[in-house]
This record gives C-alpha cells, structure tokens and sequence, in this order.
C-alpha cells in the first residue's frame, strides 16, 4: 500500500459527483466491493503498474508510442470528453488527461497522460 506523501499513479473515477479514487485504495482491494477486499491481480503490491507504450497491436489503446496503464483495454479520449456537461467540479488539469476501462472494468485517468490531440476516440454511451 502507498505510504504517506506517496503520489497516486491512477485516479479511479467513481460516479457523478463522487471523488476520484487514488491507485492504492482501488488496486489494493480496499474499497471497490467487487475485488472482495483482495488486490487486483493485475496490480504491483496493490498499486496501479507503471504505464507502458502502446504498440501496434493496440490501437484501442491510442496511436503507436502513446502511454498506457498495461492493465488498460481501451480509451476513450479526455475525461472531460466523456463526461461532456458533467464535468464540471474536475479541475481542467484532471479534465484534460485521458480515460481509460482496465481489466477490472474500472475508469480511470493516469497523472501526465494527456489526451494530447483532445479527440474522443470511443464514443461514450449514457444509457
């Protein structure tokens, strides 16, 4: 588990108006139920796993060269994108990085991984 002072490397989205999550508390297993309280098994030591290159064989990842959390299976441009009017209460720091679904079909945005071409690549569905 991070220690204290310890910089999230995922913040976990959780709802309209709820607060992200940091990495530690969600790939630990200690607060979404549906891990039943165990780590992910796609987590280091309960955390989120350094972010990787998306290859070739990965374009439901971002282009060649991008960043992404290995546990990642898509993204769906800025968060801001996604949310569209909802997104206020985020600040535009936080809006604009890039949303991702992991393994665990969880949301969630990667601290210096931007969205750079402000695009969303996945269309997003609200029903």
């Amino acid at each position: 588990m991070a220690g204290y002072g310890d910089r999230p490397r995922a913040l976990f989205y959780s709802g309209p108006g709820q607060p992200l999550l940091p990495d530690h508390l969600v790939c630990s297993g200690a607060l979404p139920s549906t891990l039943n309280g165990k780590p992910c098994p796609y987590s280091i030591a309960g955390r989120m796993p350094d972010p990787v290159g998306v290859g070739p064989r990965r374009p439901e990842l971002g282009e060649v060269g991008d960043q992404a959390p290995p546990c990642a299976v898509r993204h769906f441009g800025s968060l801001a994108d996604w949310l569209g009017p909802k997104a206020s209460g985020f600040i535009p720091e936080v809006l604009r990085l890039r949303l991702f679904e992991c393994r665990q079909k969880f949301l969630l945005v990667v601290p210096g991984i931007r969205n750079e071409r402000g695009v969303t690549d996945v269309a997003h569905d609200d029903d």
